[in-house]
């Protein structure tokens, strides 16, 4: 059996739902002739046409004649009625056209036809406001208080990190472009800076001009910081209008070397990049000439930015903060979840400045894709975009006044004033902006917890898909199912290790979200539950992950 596809079941109807839809013959007259009379009414005389209308036909089951010849009969019989066939099906018995609504009634009359239904349209899911990006008020006016798209025009962010994704849908448009490199001639350093080619940044990792995202790290990391906003898809970034930079110092399985950092920075120094995002460390001191390449870079007017660690406890003692994050030259970032709480795996210590969304972010990866992590990683963009925005709005692009201000007007959680946990407390741009009013954060803090009742399998389709269905409930008031909670999975075959990615969709009244692998092979399969968000939910994260046979 050839691989499964992996979608969320809603893209698919259910042979009983798909049976539950069809339309009686006399009930589709009344429908028929409600549109001729609509029709009738709205068009003067002089420009009454036949007006057609699309549907979809379906064939009746006629074992003493082939479905083929059926189909031919009855796209005959549309000819005839003024209409044009724009389908017919081979994997099941049905056709499309379009033809006046006066012939509607006179195509059900045809013995080979056993339904007509309306053709209807698919709309795109619409843009998405992760609620970190929501959380620290990036998109708001300080001046309307609307909400707005335009945060980090002219501002150049230098990503160093495994790369980034440059075509994917919702980063391309903000990808940096060297435009002397991309006018010049191939092969030649036009611009004098010691890189061929180097339209887009640079792969210091495999030094030369593709720096592509193998990893997926960076594409996340790039979201949060610039995903293109008000564009009807995806996500949108911090900075909506921000300069990308992809600057690849990490592989594919995510790590990288202290030499090609400093590269990194080296370039950013001769290539006017503004800010540095660092998503990655180190718990021991990398040495003097690494703090040097951060301090000279700071010296240059760069604002470097980057995340605490990972290496905190849940009582949030210590002082774990790992390199680069604990230089005086870099902004160290801890990480908060959607209540304002420190993540149990945020570094703690002196050296941590702020805080900003970190759990459960929701951004973009490689291959044209979004996924949902978790992080310090992921808290670190946040500030790096945040900074932009702030520097968009001042002609002097001063690094020092945006990290002084981003610090002064952080909204100060845990105990009062700095800390080693949350440092100034979690960045706000609306009021680093110069807004007033409410800066505690555009999404309330959660008054209940989201959890995991069940994950069950099934099979459907006669045997051949596997049917994956996960119940929400409300664990703090008595279990109650959740409706409209979005739900991410990862399903994974265990024996033959097949990866089918990621799927999202979201729960129905009885608080059950519902998947299909269709064309599942027999095997043992995982069901890894990413992230379950609701506003004014908190996913406990238990029960997250199910193994069963099929």
């Amino acid at each position: 059996m050839s691989r499964g596809e992996w979608f969320p079941c809603q893209f698919f109807f259910e042979e009983s739902a798909f049976m539950s839809r069809f339309i009686s013959r006399l009930h589709f007259r009344r429908i028929v002739l409600s549109i001729i009379g609509l029709l009738c009414v709205c068009l003067p005389l002089s420009a009454q046409q036949p007006q057609k209308v699309k549907v979809l036909i379906g064939l009746k089951q006629n074992l003493n004649q082939p479905v083929q010849a059926q189909a031919a009969a009855v796209h005959a019989s549309i000819n005839k009625l003024g209409g044009n066939v724009t389908h017919t099906y081979r994997s099941i018995p049905a056709m499309a056209a379009e033809l006046p609504a006066q012939a509607v009634v006179n195509l059900l009359r045809n013995p080979a036809v056993n339904l007509v239904e309306l053709d209807g349209e698919f709309q795109a899911f619409a843009e998405e406001i992760p609620w970190g990006v929501n959380k620290i008020n990036a998109l708001k006016n300080p001046t309307t208080g609307t909400t707005e798209y335009t945060g980090g025009e002219g501002i150049v962010v230098a990503v160093l990190d495994s790369g980034i994704d440059l075509d994917h849908p919702d980063l391309a448009d903000n990808i940096y472009v060297n435009l002397v490199e991309a006018a010049g001639v191939a092969g030649v350093d036009d611009d004098n800076n010691g890189y061929v080619d180097d339209i887009n940044g640079w792969n210091f990792v495999r030094d030369n001009n593709n720096p592509d995202d193998d990893n997926g790290h960076g594409s996340h990391c790039a979201g949060s910081i610039g995903a293109v906003g008000d564009n009807g898809t995806g996500v949108v970034g911090v900075g909506p209008r921000v300069t990308l930079m992809p600057l690849k110092v990490l592989n594919r399985r995510g790590s990288g070397s202290f030499s090609d950092m400093i590269a990194a920075l080296d370039y950013c120094i001769a290539n006017g990049v503004h800010i540095t995002s660092n998503s990655y460390g180190s718990s021991g001191n990398p040495g003097s000439v690494v703090e040097s390449a951060f301090a000279a870079a700071e010296i240059a007017g760069i604002l470097n930015v980057a995340a605490a660690g990972n290496s905190g406890n849940s009582s949030g003692t210590g002082d774990n903060v790992d390199y680069p994050a604990r230089y005086s030259s870099v902004m160290a970032v801890a990480s908060t979840d959607i209540g304002d709480n420190r993540s149990s795996f945020s570094s703690t210590g002196d050296a941590v400045e702020v805080a900003a969304p970190g759990s459960n972010i929701l951004s973009t990866y490689k291959n044209g894709g979004y996924a949902t992590l978790s992080g310090t990683s992921m808290a670190c963009p946040h500030v790096a975009g945040a900074a932009a925005v702030l520097m968009s709005d001042d002609a002097t692009h001063n690094a020092a006044a945006v990290r002084s201000q981003l610090i002064m007007t952080a909204v100060d959680l845990g105990v009062a004033g700095p800390d080693s946990q949350y440092g100034a407390g979690r960045i706000d741009v609306f009021s680093a902006r110069g807004g007033t009013g409410d800066n505690g954060g555009g999404t309330d803090p959660p008054t209940a917890v989201a959890h995991i009742q069940s994950i069950s399998y099934d099979s459907a389709s006669r045997g051949r898909d596997l049917m994956i269905t996960i119940t929400i409930v409300d664990a703090t008031n008595g279990d109650v199912p959740i409706n409209g909670a979005s739900v991410s999975v990862l399903l994974e075959e265990e024996v033959s290790g097949t990866n089918y990615g990621t799927a999202q969709s979201t729960t129905n009244e009885s608080g059950v979200v519902n998947f299909r692998l269709r064309r599942a092979p027999s095997g043992i399969y995982t069901t890894t539950v990413l992230d379950v968000s609701k506003t004014l939910y908190d996913w406990d994260q238990q029960n997250a992950s199910y193994t069963g046979g099929f």
